[in-house]
């Protein structure tokens, strides 16, 4: 079973160095949907080519990526933006919507900034 495609993905995104200097919009989409695509295509193939439970694996993979990647992405949060910005029938994180882009774009570096990023 192959494990690389996991393994890249949680490192670049735990990588605080790298990502604490930059915009999120300097990463997204093409760091995520880059990292998204060749863990999607891991997966599959190790679906198609390994004898292991499917179930059993995808939960292995979710157990992974929430045990290494300290984020808590709530649903909750996500759909108050939504509702505020009125972005039914957009695509998360919904950066085709002016006041959602600027918003990731100028408050991102910001929170990077704090000590919580610090050392």
């Amino acid at each position: 079973m192959k494990k690389r495609g996991l393994k890249i993905f949680i490192d670049r995104l735990n990588n605080y160095d790298e990502m604490r200097y930059n915009s999120f919009l300097d990463y997204y989409p093409q760091l995520f949907n880059q990292l998204q695509v060749h863990l999607q295509n891991e997966i599959k193939e190790n679906l198609i080519n390994s004898n292991i439970n499917k179930n059993n694996y995808l939960d292995y993979v979710k157990s992974e990526i929430q045990k290494y990647l300290p984020y808590n992405n709530s649903a909750v949060f996500t759909s108050k933006w939504v509702s505020i910005f009125k972005a039914e029938g957009f695509d998360f994180p919904y950066i085709q919507i002016k006041e959602i882009n600027k918003l990731l774009a100028y408050s991102l570096p910001n929170v990077c900034s704090q000590s919580m990023y610090t050392n």
